[in-house]
């Protein structure tokens, strides 16, 4: 634990070295470089994140965000990095106590996902979980009916993702579907909520068998 935490804190050095150097290059020659500082401020927030430092990774992840935007308002198509730094802003905002200004970034992130999902690219995956975090959040919010829809959805992308690759999507089915089943009860509808419950038992119990 001690030498991955070192190993982790010594990427987050290389990170900002990145980051100072591709500033500077952008400063000079913005049409250039402003894709590998945006690149290099993603990287480094996803760092600070895995070192539990939330207060430390927001400045860079915001950063990221607005310049990921500008990129691809001018047409460049990054999307895909967009998406992810809405996210990971959304979780870090959620962890820093701020749940309503995480709404914002994660239902953006939802929008992207699903957009580039429609395209017939494979974000499923990435859909599914912007779509639980943000139904999660919702709950947490006491919002149980706006939570409903996001976490059905991420429940059906969950459950086809775990029937393709049992192993790796198992655990986060029945996480999303024992948050689906604590909604349904504070909608007041108790067999759904126990049927979502049970399967979640169900795969809690699949995943721990020999």
């Amino acid at each position: 634990m001690i030498v991955t935490e070192l190993l982790v804190a010594a990427r987050s050095r290389t990170c900002k070295k990145a980051v100072a150097f591709y500033r500077g290059l952008a400063e000079a020659v913005p049409d250039c470089y402003r894709r590998e500082l945006a690149d290099s401020l993603d990287t480094l927030g996803l760092v600070l994140v895995e070192l539990d430092r939330p207060a430390e990774a927001l400045p860079p992840l915001q950063e990221a965000v607005a310049l990921y935007r500008g990129l691809t308002e001018e047409a460049h198509d990054y999307r895909p990095e967009l998406a992810r730094s809405l996210d990971a802003l959304g979780l870090v905002l959620v962890e820093l106590d701020r749940p309503v200004e995480a709404l914002p970034p994660l239902q953006e992130a939802v929008a992207l996902y699903r957009g580039l999902t429609e395209e017939a690219h494979d974000y499923r995956p990435e859909l599914a979980r912007s779509l639980d975090t943000l139904g999660h959040l919702l709950w947490e919010q006491d919002r149980p009916a706006e939570a409903l829809p996001p976490l059905q959805e991420a429940v059906a992308l969950y459950r086809g993702l775990a029937e393709a690759v049992p192993d790796r999507y198992r655990r986060e089915l029945a996480d999303s579907l024992d948050t689906l089943g604590l909604v349904l009860v504070e909608l007041g509808r108790p067999a759904e909520a126990r049927a979502a419950s049970d399967q979640a038992t169900a795969l809690q119990e699949k995943k721990n068998s020999p």
